[in-house]
């Protein structure tokens, strides 16, 4: 479970069972401490509270929708492919040639600082933009392909949602796989 549904799931237990709960709290003590009386006087503030509760949930939940999802792991790949291919293109400007890796964990690498200068071209997470075996991975977990047979444009391809290369939902700069 992710930090975002971690904190989507404290707003909505606080939204439906802390605020009903000190509201019901502070009416039944109402009646003991007439200041507290005073306060109450506004009507509905526990609908108001509730209707407030629930579109917070759903503004925060639409991106955790079916569609918000592919649509949050299309932009993810698309980033990161994007970052990608700036990072080589920045190592080649700063060495006059491209990353020596020719796999994916090896360009990674040396794009993440094992170069000569120690460079950081490239930062991305380990724990979720990369396996075990160092290669970067798409949204879905499918190690990223890149070719760098034209140095100046360097082309980096997800398999997509299916995880299956040469289908219609591939992304990338070409969508064949060789």
């Amino acid at each position: 479970m992710g930090v975002g549904q971690i904190f989507i799931l404290i707003i909505f237990a606080i939204t439906l069972f802390l605020v009903p709960i000190l509201l019901a709290i502070r009416t039944f003590l109402a009646p003991f401490f007439p200041k507290l009386q005073e306060q109450i006087r506004i009507r509905g503030w526990g609908y108001t509270l509730w209707l407030f509760g629930i579109i917070l949930i759903l503004f925060v939940l639409f991106p955790y929708s079916p569609g918000g999802i592919q649509a949050n792991k299309n932009a993810k790949t698309a980033a990161l492919m994007e970052n990608i291919q700036t990072a080589i293109l920045a190592y080649q400007t700063e060495y006059d040639k491209p990353p020596p890796g020719k796999d994916n964990a090896t360009l990674i690498r040396e794009l993440m600082s094992d170069n000569p200068r120690s460079i950081a071209f490239l930062n991305i997470r380990p724990t979720t933009d990369m396996n075990a075996k160092g290669e970067a991975l798409d949204a879905w977990g499918t190690p990223l392909h890149i070719s760098l047979a034209d140095p100046q444009h360097p082309i980096i391809q997800s398999a997509g949602v299916d995880k299956k290369w040469n289908t219609q939902d591939d992304m990338g700069s070409a969508k064949n796989q060789p």
